[in-house]
C-alpha cells in the first residue's frame, strides 16, 4: 500500500490547471461603479468574475416589471383614486345613517318621557332603568370590541 502513495505522490507527469473563462471575456470591459473603486486595480478576468457575481447575487426581479408601462402606472393611479373616492362617500353615508338613527332614538325617548311623565310615572322610572342598562350593555360591548381589534 505504501508503494501506491509513493508512486502517486511521485507522479512525474506536469499538472495542468483548468481555468473557466467567462464567455464575455474579450468583450469591452463594463463600467466601474464609483461604489466598488478596488475593482480597478485587479485584473480583467477577476474584475469580469466578480462583477458577474456581484450581478446574480441581487434579488431577481418579476418578470412582470419589465412589461409595465407608464399607461399602467396612470392606469393603476386612476382605481386607486376612485377607490379612495368611493370610499370617501361610504364614510358620509354611514355618519348620516348614524345620526339619523340617533336623532329618531332621542325622539322616541322625548315623546315617551312626555306621554309617560303625567300620566304613569312608574312605568317611566322602569323604563328608564332599563334603557340605562341597555345603553351601558351596548357601551360595554362596543368597547370590548375596539379593545379586541385594536390588537388586529
Amino acid at each position: 500500500m505504501n508503494d501506491k502513495k509513493n508512486s502517486s505522490n511521485n507522479d512525474p507527469s506536469p499538472k495542468t490547471e483548468v481555468t473557466a473563462k467567462p464567455k464575455d471575456l474579450d468583450a469591452k470591459t463594463p463600467e466601474i461603479d464609483e461604489n466598488f473603486p478596488f475593482l480597478e486595480d485587479m485584473p480583467k478576468e477577476a474584475r469580469l468574475l466578480l462583477m458577474a457575481q456581484m450581478k446574480r447575487m441581487g434579488p431577481i426581479p418579476h418578470p412582470i416589471f419589465e412589461k409595465i408601462t407608464s399607461d399602467h402606472i396612470t392606469k393603476i393611479i386612476d382605481s386607486s383614486n376612485l377607490d379612495s373616492e368611493r370610499e370617501l362617500t361610504d364614510i358620509t353615508q354611514r355618519r348620516r345613517y348614524s345620526m339619523a338613527f340617533a336623532i329618531m332614538v332621542a325622539a322616541i325617548f322625548v315623546f315617551l318621557v312626555v306621554y309617560l311623565s303625567g300620566s304613569n310615572p312608574e312605568l317611566l322610572k322602569s323604563l328608564i332603568g332599563y334603557l340605562i342598562a341597555f345603553a351601558g350593555g351596548a357601551g360595554i360591548g362596543y368597547g370590548v370590541k375596539s379593545w379586541r381589534d385594536k390588537d388586529k
